[in-house]
């Protein structure tokens, strides 16, 4: 398992040497950025840019190692207008390039919203499953050509609510490249976040640890134990700043030491 920084997307490039430096300082073992318009790296970028910003974190000694698609219409895979659709895999299919320029192993991703809205656009819950079904199954060769991991995000938007679901989406799928990254914050919020990594178990590529939730998150030894029983192996995300020693290595400890 790894621990990664999230670098906020209100980040710019000419900021991030200084932010690199801090996180390897802190005991990370890379970085996340995000990707959309107007983040830290933007949609548009070349594939020259996205290799200065890999060797600037490489100077810096930390690697990029996971990116986040900003959650964005433009690339929603679950959607009902069909060209609108097809657009959005194009999007995620452009976004899928750019982390393998930058070197990056895991896109997270929020898939969809889920619902019609008061002005009658939108899907029923079982119509949002199906297209991005659909449109993960577009996408899957584009992943696996790149090397590049999506990993899923549920429970935002109303959306994928429940781990069997969740896990059945990923398993039709069938791609060992196409799969789940918790955001602890969200999941606490609709059940236990221990009950969907003991669900999900090797399909668990990602865990995401917002700010506001650290210390209730580092306190709770329910998913601590699930995240060692399933012997998880992926990237544990964290916030960035401020970028704290101790804090990092309490949460290392309570990660590997039983009863910690």
């Amino acid at each position: 398992m790894l621990i990664v920084a999230h670098i906020e997307r209100t980040h710019r490039r000419r900021e991030l040497p200084d932010l690199f430096i801090q996180v390897r300082e802190a005991g990370f073992d890379g970085v996340e950025v995000v990707v959309g318009a107007g983040c830290t790296c933007e949609l548009s970028e070349s594939e020259e840019d996205c290799h200065a910003l890999t060797r600037e974190a490489e100077r810096s000694g930390i690697p990029v190692r996971s990116a986040l698609l900003a959650d964005d219409p433009a690339v929603r895979l679950g959607v009902a207008n069909e060209r609108e659709r097809l657009r959005s895999i194009e999007a995620v299919r452009a976004v899928v390039r750019r982390c393998r320029w930058l070197g990056v192993r895991t896109l997270r991703l929020i898939p969809a919203v889920a619902g019609v809205g008061p002005d009658g656009n939108g899907l029923s819950y079982q119509e949002t499953l199906n297209q991005t079904w659909r449109s993960l199954e577009a996408l899957r060769g584009d992943f696996e050509r790149c090397g590049v991991v999506a990993g899923v995000m549920p429970c935002h938007h109303r959306f994928l609510l429940s781990p069997p679901e969740f896990r059945e989406l990923i398993d039709r799928v069938n791609s060992s490249l196409v799969g789940a990254a918790l955001d602890w914050d969200v999941c606490a919020r609709i059940g236990s976040p221990a009950d969907w990594i003991t669900t999900l178990q090797h399909r668990l590529a990602a865990v995401s640890l917002g700010a506001a939730a650290w210390n209730m998150a580092v306190g709770d030894q329910t998913w601590l134990r699930a995240l060692r029983d399933i012997r998880f192996d992926g990237l544990l995300i964290c916030p960035g700043e401020p970028c704290n020693p101790d804090e990092l290595n309490a949460l290392r400890k309570a990660i590997v030491a039983p009863g910690a």
